[in-house]
């Protein structure tokens, strides 16, 4: 691998690690020292705000689904299993799967209280 060729990789392949940086620093926020509804950011809908325990469960289950994929992004990234746009491609389809994911948990949540 020439010069050039990692200069290309760590410029693209720093994407991942922001999305992932960044969501790490987020759950840790909402973990250990914000537990209200009025956080500054997060996966904000009608179920999740319904209650100060919907709107933790459902910001961990947003931001623990973002890392796990960022994560195998990354890994996969690492080893050359696939490139840095399929890594990065996947990072964003992790994010839209999240907000899939924590909407049909809440809604799950709500149809087993009732």
């Amino acid at each position: 691998m020439n010069n050039r060729e990692r200069r290309e990789r760590s410029k693209v392949n720093s994407y991942n690690y922001i999305i992932f940086i960044i969501s790490i620093l987020l759950l840790i926020n909402v973990c250990f020292f914000d537990h209200g509804q009025n956080a500054g950011l997060g996966f904000r809908t009608k179920r999740s705000m319904a209650s100060k325990k919907a709107w933790v469960y459902s910001q961990k289950i947003f931001y623990g689904t973002i890392i796990l994929i960022s994560a195998i992004s990354i890994i996969l990234n690492y080893f050359n299993i696939i490139s840095n746009t399929i890594a990065i491609f996947l990072s964003i389809i992790g994010i839209i799967l999240a907000g899939g994911l924590t909407q049909f948990s809440l809604i799950y949540n709500q149809v087993n209280e009732k």
